[in-house]
């Protein structure tokens, strides 16, 4: 069914619309009719109508702010406006726009729409039959079709695959080529381009093997290299993490690969296939975009490790007792459900979870906006690794704690430590050495700083170190001048001090800087 929203302010226009028109017949449904431009946009990018029915001064945002966000991402739906004749000036400013087709309120009939309508199916069918002949030559290889039959739609047995695919090599590796857009593309000419584009690349990139692209699915390529064709192992994922590079950076396309291996020939391909979308599921929790089937990965272990940070995170003047049993409950229950193979988007089950850690901190110190946390979801949802998802949460930590610091009352011995320790982090001061600056024993220094400022002198003093740091490493200064210039002795223990807090080496934190820039 052809799928059509009403944007009408005018409640008899807007039902008359509904009720009169036959849209069965038409071989249409009205999936939304709205009373402004707002709600109108909100129901376009959850439904993907192809056709839009709408008013031009309508109340919170109006058609023409409608028509103008909505062919910022979609060219091909189609646009009927309805309006007053004063609005004639308007609709002749919107010929860019591409509007398929405008009707007056004042002479319209129901008869005249019922027209406009048919006119714009018959230009979907058309639009449609010729997107189909694009895509039949996209896919006319026939080891492709075949491909797509046996491991997709699974309409060939292995027997009747291997027949079909009528050729004399045998490959011993297939590349699988997980794809996924960056931006939620739903124009399909422009996802074929883009498909065909990486096809190009994949062929075109892979300098020290041969190796035959095939294209699944807009989530799946194939590479099959033949034994006679691999040069070198790290030359080969050399070239695909070239590939991954370039595709990301050029055509807004992530890439996740799986390197497989066909010891059997091509009755092992369906195997490799199923293993795949149990590999795949794993990037998440990865650093790198390629991983050989054959390398074991132990998640609970893992995800035990990446999660200790946050759970050592001075909590004490944030949460109540209870609420950090159910904090730790939170953290535990996440680790259990990264172990359960039955998930099936481990991604999702952590993001999740995050964002009620979140917003458990912030029910309790109300230091975020519901705009600001709303942002941080926003923000949590959009990282594609465990780690990046944990950092951008530990950054929320971090700005809780430092809001939290600005209104907490200090008392002098600790504002007049806080400047001493500013002047001197980088020197041999130590807990003792600030003490007596201040004139208090070391034992009520080391009580009284904790209460003030939420975490321990020590741990503070590692916090404004590695902060220090991080600026450091905006420059050209090297790793073991920045170690020095912040107070460690050893640049190794300054490296391993600094992953353990941020979750990167200095030299990853470093590329991701240059990355960004």
């Amino acid at each position: 069914m052809i799928k059509v929203i009403i944007a009408e302010d005018e409640m008899l226009v807007r039902i008359g619309l509904k009720h009169s028109i036959d849209w069965n017949t038409l071989g249409m449904e009205v999936v939304a009719d709205v009373d402004n431009g707002q709600s109108a946009y909100q129901c376009f990018l959850e439904k993907r109508p192809q056709i839009i029915i709408t008013d031009l001064k309508m109340p919170k945002m109006g058609g023409v702010e409608l028509i103008q966000k909505i062919r910022e991402i979609d060219q091909e739906c189609i646009i009927i406006v309805i309006s007053c004749v004063e609005d004639f000036e308007i609709v002749r400013g919107m010929i860019a726009y591409n509007i398929f087709d405008y009707l007056s309120k004042a002479l319209m009939n129901m008869k005249q729409m019922n027209d406009v309508l048919q006119k714009a199916k018959n230009t979907l069918c058309n639009q449609y039959q010729k997107l189909q002949v694009i895509e039949e030559e996209y896919i006319e290889d026939t080891l492709e079709k075949s491909l797509i039959e046996y491991l997709i739609e699974e309409k060939l047995t292995v027997e009747e695959f291997v027949q079909s695919t009528k050729e004399p090599g045998i490959p011993c590796m297939a590349i699988m080529v997980n794809k996924s857009f960056l931006n939620d593309c739903k124009n399909i000419r422009r996802n074929i381009r883009r498909n065909s584009t990486l096809k190009d690349l994949l062929k075109n990139s892979l300098m020290h093997v041969r190796g035959q692209v095939y294209t699944l699915s807009d989530e799946l390529d194939i590479i099959f290299i033949e034994e006679k064709d691999i040069a070198n192992h790290e030359m080969l994922e050399k070239d695909l993490l070239h590939i991954v590079h370039t595709s990301k950076e050029l055509l807004k396309v992530d890439l996740k690969i799986v390197i497989t291996h066909l010891a059997e020939g091509w009755g092992q391909l369906q195997e490799k296939y199923k293993k795949n979308k149990v590999l795949a599921k794993q990037f998440y929790f990865l650093e790198t975009p390629l991983i050989w089937e054959f390398n074991t990965f132990k998640i609970e272990s893992y995800i035990q490790k990446l999660l200790q940070p946050i759970q050592q995170e001075s909590l004490e003047w944030m949460l109540a007792d209870s609420q950090k049993e159910y904090y730790n409950q939170i953290i535990k229950n996440m680790v259990a459900d990264c172990a359960d193979e039955n998930n099936t988007d481990y991604k999702q089950l952590i993001q999740d979870k995050i964002i009620c850690l979140a917003n458990l901190i912030n029910n309790t110190t109300k230091t975020n906006t519901t705009e600001e946390m709303i942002q941080l979801q926003r923000e949590i949802i959009n990282t594609y690794t465990l780690l990046d998802t944990l950092n951008v949460y530990r950054g929320f930590v971090e700005k809780v704690k430092e809001t939290m610091r600005e209104h907490f009352p200090k008392k002098d011995e600790i504002v007049k430590a806080l400047h001493y320790i500013e002047k001197n982090y980088n020197k041999d001061i130590g807990l003792k050495g600030v003490a007596g600056y201040v004139n208090l024993s070391p034992n009520y220094f080391s009580t009284l700083f904790k209460k003030e400022m939420g975490q321990s002198f020590v741990d503070y003093m590692m916090y404004l170190k590695i902060e220090k740091a991080k600026e450091l490493l905006k420059t050209n200064m090297l790793f073991y001048q920045i170690a020095e210039e912040v107070g460690f002795a050893e640049e190794t223990y300054f490296s391993k001090m600094f992953k353990l807090k941020t979750g990167l080496s200095p030299r990853e934190w470093k590329l991701n800087l240059e990355r960004k820039i």
